[in-house]
């Protein structure tokens, strides 16, 4: 899905325009071409974007219907043991060669339901790597608006999620990763799911990109509503002594870092159960206080050596947390357990946080960094890089924030339209 959104649009049109990946980290994990199209595909952005960057994403739909979702010529598809080539074509394309709106609405549920509470990975090196979060799945609204869809159905899909109205029969896939292409077709008994965990990600994608985004969307009073209202926000985790065990031997740099902001209460829940409680907070089936608990799927720096992380959210929501005692929680979404240092205590903040940047146009990393090629740095990210690895390995600077890209995909946006003009 990344090489729809981020890479075709870089090629030239034309027949003879073609991305290809290949899958080699990984190959024994797969069933067949079908089950790895549908649980993830590589992305390699190629110049003049960057000179080199590995992004890795949910498509959740079958090859046959690539064409109808993301608008591309699929060329060949045996990603496994081949090549997945997918081939340029002109947009935006007609309504008839589309998605119907309501196929294009349950896709891009389960997309966002997946994109927040993943499926559990298993350990060691044959594992998928799965590091998407909100500002991708907000990137992808905006290449589909390009590709063709009205806009009036994303303003709607969107309302629906930031007023937390969404009343779905799809449910995560809770199992371990891949996905079957089978999942296709699983639903549960119709529900409203709770969203509130995930409002603070949405007001801040929202009202940073709000001019910029191509669908109406009326932000709810209680959001912040222009990118002045967000400030880039910092804090060192600490160690505490707090569920002390063993850490499954997962790489430390896979970029799957969630943070968890919540409000200590006299129930003597720690951390380590309200991590495993977010699918079941989703789901409706345990209740919480609205509001007292925040979910982050992307942050604009997460140091594990140097124990800092950085983040954009609300001012003034940022700064109720710190006088009513917040706590700072960073958590694995592929194993849904809170992060340990390398003495495998577990690392929380108490809210001790200070304003970093109020500048509205504070770039972003929106890479992960390779021991290998520490000099890879796409051009678009930012103007000045931020790096905390203090003379660490800077692979352990796991930067998973794509505002970068969303920005990147709403240039692309804006100069289509002018070109239709």
């Amino acid at each position: 899905m990344s090489t729809c959104v981020y890479t075709l649009p870089a090629m030239q049109s034309g027949d003879a325009s073609a991305v290809a990946s290949n899958c080699l980290l990984n190959s024994g994990i797969w069933k067949d071409d079908e089950e790895f199209c549908h649980t993830y595909a590589y992305c390699l952005l190629c110049p003049p974007f960057a000179r080199s960057l590995v992004v890795i994403s949910y498509t959740l739909l079958r090859t046959q219907d690539v064409p109808r979702y993301l608008g591309c010529r699929l060329i060949r598809k045996d990603g496994v043991f081949g090549l997945v080539v997918l081939g340029h074509q002109s947009l935006p394309r007609p309504l008839s060669q589309l998605a119907s709106r309501q196929e294009l609405i349950i896709w891009l549920t389960r997309v966002f339901l997946y994109t927040i509470v993943p499926g559990s990975n298993h350990f060691g090196a044959f594992r998928a790597r799965l590091p998407n979060n909100l500002v991708a799945f907000f990137g992808l609204l905006v290449h589909l608006r390009g590709i063709g869809f009205p806009s009036h159905w994303f303003s709607d899909f969107l309302q629906c999620l930031i007023s937390d109205n969404l009343v779905t029969d799809i449910a995560p896939y809770l199992g371990k990763m891949p996905i079957p292409v089978s999942d296709i077709m699983r639903r549960v008994t119709k529900r409203k799911v709770c969203l509130d965990p995930w409002r603070v990600e949405l007001e801040t994608i929202l009202a940073t990109a709000y001019e910029g985004i191509p669908f109406a969307v009326s932000m709810p009073s209680d959001l912040a509503s222009t990118h002045t209202d967000i400030g880039v926000y910092e804090t060192k985790l600490k160690e505490t002594t707090y569920g002390f065990g063993s850490f499954p031997s997962l790489a430390g740099n896979d970029p799957v870092v969630c943070l968890m902001l919540y409000r200590p209460g006299q129930d003597g829940i720690g951390p380590k159960e309200l991590v495993a409680s977010i699918p079941a907070i989703l789901d409706g089936r345990k209740k919480h206080s609205i509001g007292s608990l925040f979910i982050l799927t992307a942050q604009d720096v997460f140091d594990l050596p140097g124990k800092i992380v950085r983040w954009r959210m609300s001012r003034k929501r940022a700064l109720m947390m710190k006088k009513q005692g917040w706590c700072l929680v960073a958590y694995r979404s592929d194993t849904q357990e809170p992060c340990r240092g390398y003495s495998r205590k577990m690392l929380i903040s108490r809210f001790d946080i200070h304003l970093f940047s109020s500048h509205p146009s504070y770039p972003c990393v929106s890479v992960e960094r390779h021991r290998s090629c520490p000099s890879t740095i796409p051009r678009h990210s930012a103007s000045r890089l931020i790096d905390t690895s203090a003379g660490l390995p800077a692979t352990y600077v796991n930067s998973v924030s794509c505002f970068g890209k969303l920005r990147l995909v709403l240039k692309h946006c804006l100069r289509s339209q002018l070109n239709l003009n």
